[in-house]
């Protein structure tokens, strides 16, 4: 999942920042929290994979709305130029306000992946925002320039 603030949504320079709702340690979690650098895949011996029911509920939540509500609003096709293969990526969006705590990648992430990017993670329950759909704000999402995001669209901890 990515995500782009609603307010950056009319910047020059829009980043699809990374939103975390699955597979984060609780240390990580802590980490975001409290505003410290963090990189998903390093997890020490003393760490857990099991979240306290508030944030279990919150990505659970978050997952619930993103299947219900999202909506089409891009597709990117390219063509590998070694190997001719076509790949097709359909883009969603789902407008969602809630609680997320954010952290940059830490140096050892950035040095590992190439990318210095700020990491979301929804931390309370969020919620559909039924009206953002205008036609305005449809023409400024469709505007959005996804090939000169800083991130690229693949772009995974795994």
């Amino acid at each position: 999942f990515r995500v782009i603030p609603i307010d950056s949504i009319k910047s020059d320079n829009i980043d699809l920042n990374p939103l975390i709702v699955e597979g984060i340690s609780k240390l990580n979690l802590e980490a975001c929290i409290n505003g410290v650098d963090f990189y998903p895949k390093i997890v020490t011996k003393d760490d857990t994979f099991i979240l306290d029911r508030k944030h279990t509920e919150a990505f659970e939540n978050f997952l619930n709305i993103i299947e219900v509500n999202e909506r089409k609003v891009s597709i990117i096709k390219q063509r590998s130029i070694i190997d001719s293969n076509k790949k097709k990526v359909t883009i969603y969006a789902t407008p969602v306000t809630g609680e997320f705590c954010s952290s940059n990648l830490s140096v050892t992430g950035v040095a590992d992946t190439g990318y210095n990017v700020q990491l979301y993670i929804p931390i309370s329950r969020v919620e559909f925002i039924e009206d953002y759909w205008s036609p305005e704000n449809e023409r400024q999402f469709s505007d959005i320039d996804l090939f000169n995001s800083r991130l690229p669209y693949n772009f995974q901890f795994n």
